[in-house]
């Protein structure tokens, strides 16, 4: 998962004529962060929520789900977009690291979790982070525009 990571995150500087290897010295000292989420049927699906919305703090979160699949997106018309179950596939989640490191080119995807009424539902989430150094800079969301600047100005 790392090298998919780091091909991602060459992609990425690409993307923004920045040298492929603009973000690498960052996650020199990576780590990977894995969770496994299991979602129970519910007999009132539209009354709960499996996880309210969050964003991740990762730089990258790469998702596996299983069928059905309940994550949702928040679009940028502010609506619950349900992300399309692509067998053996991951589903690529831009986290709150990576658009301080592009100076909010890239948005954190804000995304929740919607149970299923008929059957059980897993996912595997890996979340990429960088070396210490840079995540203790993104302490909180509250203190995300502070943090996003003092994060522009590390990595100039």
């Amino acid at each position: 998962m790392a090298k998919l990571s780091f091909e991602i995150l060459e992609l990425t500087a690409l993307s923004l004529s920045l040298p492929a290897n603009r973000f690498r010295p960052m996650f020199a000292d990576h780590a990977t962060i894995n969770r496994v989420n299991h979602y129970e049927p519910c007999p009132a699906p539209d009354m709960v929520l499996g996880k309210g919305w969050q964003a991740d703090i990762s730089a990258l979160t790469l998702l596996s789900q299983g069928q059905p699949s309940g994550i949702k997106i928040r679009g940028q018309d502010n609506d619950w977009i349900k992300a399309k179950f692509i067998p053996h596939s991951f589903t690529i989640q831009i986290g709150d690291l990576m658009e301080g490191y592009t100076y909010g080119l890239y948005k954190s995807v804000e995304n929740r979790v919607v149970v299923s009424g008929e059957k059980e539902m897993y996912s595997v989430a890996l979340a990429f982070v960088p070396a210490i150094l840079c995540l203790s800079l993104l302490t909180s969301r509250t203190q995300q525009s502070t943090s996003l600047s003092t994060m522009a100005s590390f990595i100039g």
